[in-house]
């Protein structure tokens, strides 16, 4: 096995007055099947639920299957 770290990103959440989580730290991830692994991979995380959407359309345009999920924080 190599001795490369994996490379990840954490996010800090922050709440505001009431206790809720910000929602300006809506993050959004794009799950697809990639079928050369056999797998469910991840693009993303998008910080604008529109480019998510723009991506997630561009799979799906492609045939491949996948789907939008919404993290809140």
């Amino acid at each position: 096995m190599d001795n490369e770290k994996r490379k990840r990103k954490y996010f800090h959440t922050s709440t505001d007055v009431s206790g809720s989580v910000s929602s300006q730290y809506k993050m959004f991830l794009v799950r697809y099947h990639d079928e050369d692994s056999n797998a469910v991979q991840n693009d993303g995380p998008h910080s604008k639920e529109e480019t998510a959407v723009d991506v997630l359309s561009g799979y799906l345009k492609r045939g491949i299957c996948s789907w939008l999920v919404s993290y809140n924080g």
